[in-house]
């Protein structure tokens, strides 16, 4: 289904080192335990494990779980070599991993592959698209009574976090999967601008729409980048980021589909606020403040910009300000709308699935293991801090990141990863880590942002039947292709939204959206009763 932008888990994490994590208990300095050799078999065989759900060890004899995912992202440290991190969790849990791992490029490939052999499987697979039919084809186990007997940690978590079980709640009640969680409203797109320019001309940062129309105006006219020639770009944006300027006309940017205040789903772009949000994208384009080829852009030439000295307003995650350059860049809050809006919205919070397959001999094992790594305390420390006196040292009682991680040395760019944290497999994100690595600067315009926010509706997150998806794919390409060149004609003038606007909302009914809108609205309710359950 259709998101507008594309904001995955990873890509704050390319952006900021610390984010290698993303996605507590005693630790003994380095973590260099010697594994002990694991018994025979996957430890798929039925050991006896620790009756009592959450203690350590996991398990009275060592065991052994299968588990194939995606190889580790600091490619020169393959899981399969036994990082640290990985020995410190054999020593805790008595379960060792055997790692069938391939390059993230080739998941898609590796794992239909795999699944389609239905043989060999191993006890965990990630990421896992499809659960549902692999479910049916009697392939993969049903996690929900799993999580009730043998996870507390993940239990406990839904409870705090209602959202996430929700979303891997299939129609039918089954749970199929088991996600990374992201942070949801932590250092997220907004308005970046070039500070330096900004005082050249004497200007402050825009709290409205029309005073970013007079900053946009004033970068046009001033030559603030200073080498004499009418060249700047007021406003450019990376592909894929102009939805992103829709909140301030209380338009939610990270899907068509939306609930209003009564409940009711809308399609948002045949509502009048998003008519009203073209409009200004329209003014943007006519008066030369929006870069002329944000149509056919690309994040090279995006780059360019900024690296180049041309752009000085973008919308983009707010890390970048150190990238591009703490000295130059800053931040605001989205500006207010015409009638008042101001928000940041939460994006959705999970990504990847991890399952456990029908031919794990010992389902329960897997279960309290990725209990273990996903929700617990030891987890979160080891997944999102590393190994105390490695990659972290205790004050007071909390993990303080050493310096040599958040200035990593040439040789060993990806201390996290290298050590066998931030695992591809599910783990839960934490907002401190990324706090350590970023400048006060981001963090402060962070915390302003906070303020600002609201609840997302991830519906494209949510789990559907087979019919819903059948009825909802039926025409979904053509309708989606026919709003998205409407959109770039209105903001371009090929098309008058005074003349033609009627016309391209009849066209789109006609094309079917109010079926979708149905679909949209069954799969919102069923979301909110898991949400309510929860409360």
């Amino acid at each position: 289904m259709k998101k507008w932008i594309i904001m995955p888990m990873c890509i704050l994490l390319s952006m900021t080192l610390i984010l290698a994590g993303c996605s507590k208990g005693e630790n003994e300095a380095g973590g260099s335990s010697t594994t002990p050799s694991a018994t025979q078999g996957s430890g798929t065989e039925n050991k006896e494990i620790e009756p009592k759900p959450g203690g350590l060890p996991l398990s009275k004899e060592l065991a052994e779980l299968k588990i194939a995912t995606v190889d580790n992202y600091y490619s020169p440290k393959s899981y399969t070599q036994n990082l640290p991190v990985w020995q410190e969790i054999t020593k805790r849990t008595n379960v060792k991993v055997a790692w069938n791992v391939f390059p993230a490029a080739q998941t898609q490939t590796v794992l239909d592959t795999m699944f389609a052999a239905g043989s060999n499987l191993p006890d965990i697979a990630f990421p896992v698209n499809d659960q549902y039919k692999l479910y049916k084809a009697g392939l993969i186990h049903d996690l929900k009574p799993f999580i009730e007997q043998f996870a507390p940690n993940i239990k406990k978590y839904f409870k705090e976090m209602p959202v996430v079980e929700a979303l891997i709640t299939e129609p039918t009640g089954e749970i199929l999967q088991l996600p990374q969680v992201a942070m949801t409203g932590d250092y997220l797109p907004t308005y970046l601008i070039r500070e330096d320019w900004l005082t050249k001309v004497g200007k402050t940062y825009p709290k409205t729409i029309v005073e970013l129309i007079d900053v946009l105006k004033t970068f046009r006219d001033e030559d603030p980048n200073g080498n004499g020639v009418k060249d700047e770009i007021p406003m450019a944006l990376a592909p894929g980021f102009i939805n992103l300027l829709a909140s301030s006309f209380d338009v939610h940017p990270n899907y068509s589909f939306y609930p209003n205040a009564q409940g009711k789903i809308e399609y948002v772009p045949i509502t009048d606020k998003y008519k009203v949000f073209l409009d200004f994208l329209n003014m943007l384009y006519r008066e030369k403040l929006l870069d002329p080829s944000f149509a056919s852009q690309t994040n090279d030439k995006f780059v360019s910009m900024i690296n180049g000295d041309l752009a000085g307003v973008t919308v983009h995650y707010i890390a970048n300000m150190r990238n591009w350059g703490i000295d130059k860049w800053s931040g605001f809050v989205y500006p207010k709308g015409p009638e008042g809006t101001q928000y940041v919205e939460r994006i959705p919070p999970i990504s990847g699935s991890a399952v456990i397959t029908k031919q794990s001999k010992n389902p329960q094992l897997a279960m309290k293991f990725l209990d273990y790594i996903m929700a617990s305390e030891d987890g979160k420390l080891l997944a999102n801090y590393g190994l105390e006196g490695v990659t972290y040292k205790l004050e007071n009682n909390k993990p303080v990141i050493l310096d040599s991680v958040l200035k990593p040395s040439s040789d060993n760019p990806d201390p996290f990863r290298a050590i066998g944290s931030g695992w591809n497999l599910p783990r839960i994100q934490l907002k401190e880590t990324v706090d350590a690595a970023v400048p006060e600067k981001v963090k402060k315009l962070n915390d302003e942002m906070n303020k600002y926010l609201v609840d997302s509706y991830p519906a494209t997150e949510i789990p559907v039947t087979e019919e819903e998806r059948e009825l909802f794919n039926k025409g979904w390409s053509d309708m989606q292709t026919y709003q998205s060149e409407m959109m770039i004609k209105f903001i371009m003038g090929k098309a008058d939204l005074k003349k033609d606007w009627d016309d391209y909302v009849k066209k789109l009914k006609d094309l079917g959206i109010e079926k979708k809108v149905q679909i949209e609205q069954t799969k919102y309710e069923r979301f909110n009763d898991i949400i309510q359950k929860n409360k």
